[in-house]
């Protein structure tokens, strides 16, 4: 089993995935967290600093527009799980529909979220997904 972590330095678990820098991507062997790589996060405008304050013109998120999260699920192919603190609910439904599990936690350390997920101790559960639509 392959999970990913969103995170910006690497150390601590990202506030926002959609502006992640990029994802710690690790395999459970032995209930153990494995560090496979760092996938580095060059997809969205927020990660690349894009957005600024001109954020719904930018994106085409208002009057019900969606912008593409097929970078990002394209970073995180082959991952069964994202442990993550918060992203938009539309992430949300495109990493479900594209077969990832959204772990939400308020463990801020990687190495200890990663710790806590390969012994089954970190759970996919209710989703507290922010409330803002992008």
């Amino acid at each position: 089993m392959k999970f990913a972590i969103a995170t910006d330095d690497g150390d601590t678990i990202a506030q926002h995935t959609g502006r992640c820098l990029g994802f710690n991507v690790y395999e459970v062997v032995d209930d153990k967290p494995n560090q496979l790589e760092r996938r580095e996060n060059r997809h969205t405008a927020h990660a690349l600093g894009e957005c600024g304050g001109d954020h719904d013109r930018k994106h085409s998120h208002g009057a019900g527009a969606h912008h593409s999260h097929a970078g990002l699920l394209e970073l995180l192919s082959g991952c069964d799980y994202l442990i993550a603190r918060g992203m938009g609910r539309r992430l949300v439904m495109d990493l479900q529909s594209a077969g990832v599990t959204p772990v939400f936690c308020a463990e801020e350390s990687v190495s200890r979220a990663a710790e806590l997920f390969a012994r089954g101790e970190l759970r996919a559960g209710e989703l507290n997904a922010c409330g803002c639509d992008h």
